[in-house]
């Protein structure tokens, strides 16, 4: 009975210092290593940004559009497999002259661009809140809507 218990409290003291370990190296935040093998280092990270959203956009080289991004939440957020998401207030403009505007969910893609999963523009998100609402918590949602125009 004696080494029963000696083992069982060993087992206990590997487990927790694994955990601890994992813990340490970020292992448990991202346990399959898809923020780690899709996320864009941060040297490129605002040049690739702005390239993919110009060609989601479709806005050609020559335009004077620009596309701008405000993070409506710190980091990418990973929900199992599956690429990281950023969760980001887009607007394209030309100076004061906004074009288009609206909350987007990012997709970081094998550490070399961006892929818009979803966007819903400002209009959209006013004429049908539940499309927000219903997808993305309550904090989330209330900060895409005040951006929205919308009133908590």
């Amino acid at each position: 009975m004696g080494n029963t218990n000696s083992l069982a409290v060993i087992a206990l003291k590997i487990a927790l210092c694994s955990l601890s370990v994992l813990t340490l190296a970020g292992c448990a935040t991202d346990p399959y290593g898809e923020i780690a093998g899709n996320d864009i280092d941060q040297v490129h990270f605002h040049d690739y940004m702005i390239r993919d959203l110009r060609k989601y956009f479709k806005l050609e080289p020559t335009s004077t559009k620009a596309v701008a991004y405000e993070f409506l939440k710190p980091g990418p957020a990973q929900h199992g497999l599956g690429y990281p998401h950023y969760f980001v207030w887009l607007r394209v403009h030309d100076g004061h002259q906004v074009y288009e505007e609206g909350f987007a969910e990012i997709d970081a893609v094998e550490t070399q661009y961006f892929s818009v999963n979803k966007f819903f523009s400002k209009k959209t998100i006013n004429q049908n809140p539940s499309l927000i609402t219903g997808h993305y918590g309550q904090g989330l949602s209330e900060i895409i809507l005040e951006k929205a125009g919308q009133k908590s």
